[in-house]
């Protein structure tokens, strides 16, 4: 498995994938592989993404 920043409920995080923040809603592991499902603030949208991305993310220290 893969280091990754420690994921926590509730955590924001920079995606590059998409261009904007996230919020963490669900971090889950199959299989030994964790993804993570994250709102996307600006589309207001909910997507899964694998956590591995999170090894290029910035943690957001501050309120949205």
């Amino acid at each position: 498995m893969s280091s990754f920043v420690s994921i926590r409920v509730h955590s924001w995080f920079y995606s590059p994938d998409h261009g904007q923040l996230c919020k963490v809603i669900e971090p889950q592991t199959l299989w030994g592989d964790t993804t993570c499902r994250v709102w996307l603030s600006d589309s207001n949208s909910v997507v899964r993404i694998p956590a591995v991305s999170y090894g290029q993310a910035v943690t957001w220290m501050g309120e949205k």
